[in-house]
């Protein structure tokens, strides 16, 4: 069996973590968030004698002023991932669990988006697929992301096969984020607005596709 190992996790200015420095983080208080006063009343139930326990106080109040935010489980193992490829060390930021934290939100607001479509009557994902679509009446714009799609899928994989996991997450995160919701999702909300049905049964597959196939390369 392959093993891989991650770097040793540090605090945001790289010390390593110890209780008597007050920069110990419970992953639990990542995920679930946790006010000021709870992190330091951990320490008054710790084997930290008073001066210790003072000074890791101290190191709480100066590193986390307004406790640590809910960050989840999704943005918490994205961003312990991402570090896999940084070395024997990588530096706690929880600016960037935050940032992935706000990406899974633009995930979970772009399915919902897109639900609707996938939900109505007249769409079948076992008849309507990519299959049975003509290539001539694909726009420029649904081409784009299809190709931009293919690329995403050709660099998870070649990433995961070299294990740069980092390198993997953030080609699925550029793809969804800055190409499909951020250009091709905008792009397409006045035709999914209007009319012609078959314009938008057409952007409904291509929609399907994207976010099928970005949830399937997340998963792992």
């Amino acid at each position: 069996k392959t093993i891989l190992l991650n770097p040793l996790i540090r605090d945001a200015q790289g010390r390593k973590m110890t209780k008597s420095l007050g920069n110990t983080i419970n992953i639990f208080d990542i995920i679930n968030g946790a006010e000021l006063q709870d992190l330091i009343n951990r320490l008054n139930e710790s084997y930290l004698d008073e001066k210790e326990i003072e000074i890791a106080s101290e190191g709480l109040r100066a590193t986390y002023p307004k406790g640590i935010p809910q960050l989840g489980t999704d943005a918490t193992r994205l961003t312990f991932i991402s570090y896999s490829q940084m070395g024997r060390k990588a530096n706690l930021n929880l600016n960037k669990i935050i940032s992935n934290r706000n990406f899974c939100n633009k995930m979970w607001n772009a399915i919902r988006y897109s639900m609707k479509f996938f939900n109505e009557e007249n769409f079948d994902i076992s008849r309507d697929n990519l299959t049975n679509i003509n290539d001539d009446s694909l726009s420029i714009a649904d081409k784009w992301i299809l190709n931009r799609l293919n690329k995403a899928i050709k660099t998870s994989i070649a990433s995961f096969e070299d294990f740069t996991l980092g390198n993997y997450i953030n080609s699925l995160i550029h793809f969804f984020h800055d190409e499909f919701c951020s250009i091709y999702l905008e792009s397409i909300k006045s035709t999914m607005k209007g009319n012609d049905e078959q314009r938008k049964k057409i952007k409904t597959i291509i929609l399907y596709e994207c976010i099928e196939t970005s949830l399937r390369l997340f998963h792992p």
